[in-house]
């Protein structure tokens, strides 16, 4: 990877600060190949989820469904509606998106900020080339912006997140169950099988009950 190809993919994250260009040396590191395509056509951008138009909402739904089509068919969101999104694009087409659930955990009734990682997916034909990378990253840099000082995930696949510093953590957690638009009970179950988080503070978390205080995203 030569430097204009390290400057393109700095040019997609939101912001340009310390951590975006030790992400790049992350990158280079990892030996990431991303000559198969033209960096300077990819962009990702951040929208409220408020300000989505019906392009977005159209294009969501197509890519969601591709990814997730046991969970996906004619809506933008499974359990509900995330906070907001970050969204790559390809030119003018949507590629990828992940959405981020910004809210206040309780743990031991101390409260804590929040980004939670909602439905990460990266369209077929553009998978194997960082995107998925660059949107973590990308979220990562926002949560440091807005000192929101954790952010977490709940994924079966867990390779690129700790490839990213992500650490599966052993607790349980408490959560609104929500099946079918409808509200039906409180659970409280071990969720060490799935859940990862990362930290820029020095806290464990580790065989506490995390209530989410709403749904698991």
């Amino acid at each position: 990877m030569n430097l204009k190809n390290c400057i393109l993919i700095l040019l997609t994250l939101l912001t340009l600060n310390s951590s975006d260009l030790f992400f790049i040396t992350k990158l280079y590191a990892m030996g990431t190949d991303m000559n198969e395509f033209d960096l300077k056509k990819l962009k990702i951008k951040r929208k409220q989820e408020c300000d989505l138009d019906k392009t977005d909402r159209s294009s969501l739904r197509g890519i969601l469904s591709e990814c997730f089509p046991e969970c996906f068919t004619d809506r933008v969101f499974y359990k509900q509606l995330p906070t907001m999104r970050l969204m790559a694009f390809y030119e003018k087409r949507l590629i990828g998106q992940v959405g981020i659930d910004h809210r206040v955990v309780s743990v031991n009734r101390i409260p804590y900020q929040i980004f939670g990682i909602v439905d990460l997916c990266v369209t077929g034909d553009f998978r194997s080339r960082s995107i998925g990378t660059l949107l973590l990253t990308a979220l990562e840099n926002l949560a440091n912006q807005c000192d929101v000082n954790y952010v977490v995930a709940f994924a079966d696949q867990h390779e690129l997140y700790k490839k990213l510093g992500y650490k599966q953590v052993k607790a349980n957690c408490r959560f609104l169950a929500i099946e079918d638009l409808s509200s039906h009970s409180i659970i409280e179950r071990d969720e060490s099988k799935i859940l990862l988080i990362k930290s820029r503070e020095d806290v464990d978390f580790t065989d506490k009950t995390i209530d989410l205080l709403g749904h698991l995203f």
